[in-house]
């Protein structure tokens, strides 16, 4: 039984839930009633499998606080990097 987190990429068809699952991102399709209620995109959970199969999925609120704080971290540094084109422009009023 191992264990992997997932990050919910999209919703398919209203029927199909479709995971980005660790680090290389393996796509993992599952039925919607399979996901926590409340599942929306963006949302991180953790995988249980058994073989190849998902047994349950748990979701993740940790790893989603994480992974925001890294992207804010990026984006900070991206504006900060001289010429970046997402360095915040000021307005004058």
């Amino acid at each position: 039984m191992g264990k992997k987190q997932a990050v919910l990429d999209r919703i398919e068809d209203g029927q199909w839930a479709v995971l980005l699952a660790g680090k290389e991102e393996e796509e993992i399709i599952l039925p919607v009633s399979k996901m926590p209620g409340g599942a929306s995109e963006g949302d991180w959970f953790t995988l249980t499998f058994v073989g190849d199969t998902v047994s349950s999925v748990v979701s993740d609120n940790e790893a989603g606080i994480q992974a925001k704080e890294n992207i804010s971290r990026k984006m900070e540094a991206l504006k900060k990097k001289k010429g970046s084109r997402f360095k915040t422009k000021r307005r004058e009023q």
